[in-house]
């Protein structure tokens, strides 16, 4: 199929070309309102192109790939009015060798029975719980050609699991989310249970403190929400170039506490964001970008690798229908070496958030976060004593990451394409009503 938009290129004299083909298959299991809903198979293929002409450069994207012409001369008239471009399309190179195809399939009869027993376990600890279930077993192929000789392929498996249940509880509404995602079977779809359970306890009970600067521990999902945009988009070559990112000219420097370290992993087998190249052709690495605290380098696609004199990263993402912009493979940050019950232990006073309200509303690309706390459980004296309502957090991420104002947990949770651990921090803002 591909071959053919390559043949009207060539009649057309077009010198510099990228062909992005991208095919998916999806079969997914869909609880509703813990009813079973959905069982539709979705697929999709399309592909998007861009070509330089005068040192412009023009996209288009199609899934008629009977015709190719068409969108061969659509690519051609944006870039008569497109943007200057820097770089070249790259060779074919050395990629590595990751696992990530494990096509074996998740049987729907199997899902199908695995999810009514999440939602009958679930609900006999709380028999107000109305849970939504998606357990979906997917496939996808992607090739990159262009017309510097790349031409290159994988393909990918993904088994996901994710749990989102809603309560209304004495104490107001309760929401309670999880994830489990690998680009091969899962090994323990039931490891759920117990992290979901953990939210549900103390969930009826309501806990009364006063504002004013806490220890707040941000359980991994509560991290993501509320710091995970903070992190992609000051790493971010695209905030670099435009010189945005509070991060400009920190390469070397200390810039968080000397317990974190950020990976950026593309080539870990079976992880959800692994893959041997990223949407460009370059080879996926894995790369420190913060190591015990300093700044180590950023994340580039092509175009913004050029800009900024920097060497590409094999971090552009994309799909057929749009352009590649720099982002994470998998995200992983380094786990501490304190359990998350010996960190709610050693809580005096505070609070433990699984999940906030309104995350990235404030000045992501600065650091600053103020969100509502959507479950959330006060600690006093190193126990949880019940569930905190009307109650906001507020800080500087780049600020109370710093040394001796926050501990990592061992435990880590991955996230779609994150790896996290739960943080522990100390003098964070909390406002409440009650």
């Amino acid at each position: 199929m591909v071959d053919r938009f390559i043949d009207v290129l060539k009649k057309k004299g077009v010198n510099q070309y990228e062909l992005y083909y991208s095919e998916s298959y999806i079969e997914p299991v869909k609880f509703d309102q813990n009813v079973l809903q959905s069982l539709e198979v979705k697929s999709e293929k399309g592909l998007g192109i861009r070509v330089i002409q005068d040192g412009k450069i023009g996209f288009t994207a199609t899934n008629d790939f009977d015709n190719p012409e068409p969108a061969v001369e659509r690519a051609l008239a944006v870039a008569k009015f497109g943007k200057p471009v820097g770089f070249e399309f790259p060779s074919q190179s050395v990629y590595p060798e990751v696992n990530v195809y494990e096509p074996t399939g998740w049987p729907t009869e199997s899902r199908i029975e695995l999810g009514r027993e999440l939602i009958d376990t679930l609900v006999t600890l709380c028999k107000e719980l109305r849970l939504n279930v998606e357990l979906n077993y997917a496939e996808s192929t992607v090739r990159v050609v262009n017309s510097s000789g790349l031409d290159y392929s994988y393909q990918k498996t993904g088994y996901t699991l994710e749990v989102e249940g809603l309560a209304i509880l004495e104490t107001g509404i309760t929401w309670i989310f999880d994830w489990l995602a690998s680009a091969n079977p899962i090994d323990d779809p039931r490891a759920v249970i117990p992290r979901l359970r953990r939210q549900l306890e103390h969930a009826n009970k309501l806990a009364h403190f006063k504002s004013g600067k806490l220890v707040v521990i941000f359980a991994p999902l509560a991290f993501f929400m509320t710091f995970v945009r903070t992190l992609s988009a000051g790493l971010s070559g695209k905030s670099l170039v435009r010189k945005i990112t509070p991060l400009l000219g920190k390469e070397g420097e200390k810039v968080l506490g000397e317990s974190f370290t950020l990976w950026d992993d593309g080539t870990t087998d079976w992880m959800y964001g692994s893959r041997p190249f990223d949407d460009e052709g370059i080879p996926t690495t894995k790369r420190k970008l913060i190591d015990h605290g300093v700044l180590q380098g950023f994340v580039f696609d092509l175009d913004t690798a050029a800009k900024a004199g920097k060497p590409p990263t094999g971090n552009a993402v994309r799909d057929y229908t749009s352009t590649p912009t720099p982002g994470f493979n998998n995200m992983v940050i380094e786990a501490g070496n304190t359990s998350i019950d010996d960190m709610i232990k050693d809580t005096k006073r505070g609070i433990l958030i699984y999940g906030v309200i309104g995350g990235g509303q404030s000045n992501v690309l600065a650091g600053d976060f103020s969100v509502n706390v959507g479950l959330g459980f006060l600690i006093d004296n190193g126990e949880i004593v019940g569930r905190v309502k009307d109650t906001m957090v507020a800080g500087n991420f780049y600020e109370l990451f710093r040394d001796g104002r926050f501990m990592l947990s061992k435990e880590q949770q991955v996230i779609a394409n994150y790896k996290l651990p739960y943080a522990y921090v100390e003098d964070v803002t909390v406002a409440t009503k009650s």
